[in-house]
């Protein structure tokens, strides 16, 4: 299920590695008020896609699923917000009054639609958030192959390295791997319709590039 969502969505990815705001952090030429904006945005949505596994964890059937979906939603309020507030500080943002910062309208349609997906049950919420987490790690590694110095030469280092670690990637495996369990013995048809919904969400993961790239 995961090889063909992902190949529905390549040209997309592909086109992820080549965004200016994604060479821009790679070079470390983005402005300070772009990544602010990237950040601020970035936390207002990371509280909507915790409240999408949520969902997805009161609709799980099984404790094993509760405690996959629980995992991430760990690895979301944990490790990606540390990352987060350390920049939001950065600009002098108090990562406490996020919360009265409204959405862009790119951040707010993306949230809306893993809302709606993870309203419908456990594979639609599934395709509609593994764009988010498994294009980070894609991202992240071939940034590091190209770019083998950004980590500690670019000021966004610190915000790559979270995608570009071992334990992250660990978890996109056995994320990738409990959607293949979970849609096995699916029809095509059933597996084409979630493939169209991961690849909605990758294009939603493109408007919120280029929402951040477009910030003055």
């Amino acid at each position: 299920m995961m090889e063909q969502a992902i190949a529905g969505s390549r040209d997309l990815w592909e086109g992820y590695l080549v965004h200016p705001f994604v060479k821009g952090a790679e070079e470390g030429t983005l402005t300070p008020k772009q990544f602010e904006t990237y950040m601020v945005q970035d936390s207002i949505y990371l509280k909507e896609y915790a409240r999408v596994f949520a969902l997805a964890m009161y609709r799980a059937e099984t404790l094993r699923e509760m405690q996959l979906f629980y995992d991430v939603l760990s690895v979301v309020i944990n490790d990606e917000s540390f990352t987060r507030v350390k920049y939001l500080r950065r600009y002098g943002i108090d990562p406490d009054r996020v919360d009265e910062i409204a959405p862009l309208p790119e951040n707010k349609a993306y949230t809306d639609f893993m809302l709606e997906m993870a309203s419908r049950g456990l594979a639609e919420a599934l395709m509609a958030v593994l764009p988010c987490m498994l294009s980070y790690l894609y991202i992240a590694k071939e940034v590091v192959k190209r770019s083998p110095d950004v980590l500690t030469q670019s000021p966004y280092g610190d915000w790559l390295a979270d995608y570009a670690s071992e334990r992250y990637a660990e978890k996109c495996s056995r994320w990738a791997a409990f959607a293949d369990q979970l849609c096995d013995g699916y029809s095509r048809e059933r597996k084409e319709e979630l493939a169209g919904i991961f690849r909605v969400s990758s294009q939603h993961e493109m408007r919120f590039w280029d929402m951040s790239y477009a910030a003055q």
